[in-house]
């Protein structure tokens, strides 16, 4: 890639980023790859990302995704996950 002149560049986040204890909708604006606490915690939602946005979250405990009853609606089963599970979410 050449670039003439100024240039600015964005992108996902170069390590990963670790949620809050008991985050049930975890802001996702700050990258693309998370890891969740390893208390367990049900995540509902996800905050602050944008239309398109892919995000990897390495599960760091128990991590339900609670598909069933809120914002994420994806199924009619609660998504569960165990330390190290990963989960791309769109």
């Amino acid at each position: 890639m050449h670039v003439a002149g100024q240039a600015a560049f964005s992108g996902p986040s170069e390590t990963f980023v670790t949620m809050s204890s008991g985050d049930t909708s975890p802001d996702v604006s700050t990258g693309n790859i998370f890891k969740s606490h390893s208390d367990g915690v049900t995540i509902d939602q996800f905050d602050g990302g944008i239309c398109g946005q892919i995000i990897t979250i390495i599960s760091g405990g128990a991590t339900v995704y609670d598909v069933t009853s809120s914002e994420l609606k994806g199924g009619t089963t609660n998504i569960t996950t165990a330390a190290g599970d990963v989960t791309m979410w769109v």
